[in-house]
């Protein structure tokens, strides 16, 4: 209930648009097996949707599906398709490189990644 209440609030000025996503959302959320009688809704026969979506699946699809989308209507690619060569053998370490260069940055983001690692279990 607060996640309708707080998609309300957000969307004031498109009532079409709310009830669109709300409407969505909730039927994402009734994928996998009912609390009480144990049947499962909207799985289709595939085992793997007996135990619902995970959430990081609907945030990825959230992020990439647009992404698709614009490439779609656009015609546009990913990658060029005339480059022929990735590059030479020492683009390759850059990152490499990089990680040591910004080690600060390596350490804190290795210990929020650790820190919601232990509250997501």
């Amino acid at each position: 209930m607060i996640g309708l209440c707080f998609l309300a609030y957000v969307t004031k000025g498109s009532t079409t648009k709310g009830l669109i996503s709300a409407g969505l959302g909730l039927l994402l959320a009734t994928i996998g097996y009912q609390i009480k009688t144990g049947v499962p809704r909207f799985t289709f026969g595939n085992l793997y949707l007996y135990n619902g979506l995970e959430m990081i699946v609907i945030l990825m699809a959230c992020f990439a599906v647009p992404v698709l989308a614009e490439l779609i209507v656009t015609g546009k690619t990913i990658a060029p398709l005339d480059k022929k060569s990735v590059g030479n053998y020492l683009d390759m370490f850059k990152g490499m490189r990089d990680v040591f260069r910004h080690w600060w940055l390596w350490l804190r983001c290795c210990v929020i990644g650790y820190i919601v690692g232990i509250f997501r279990v």
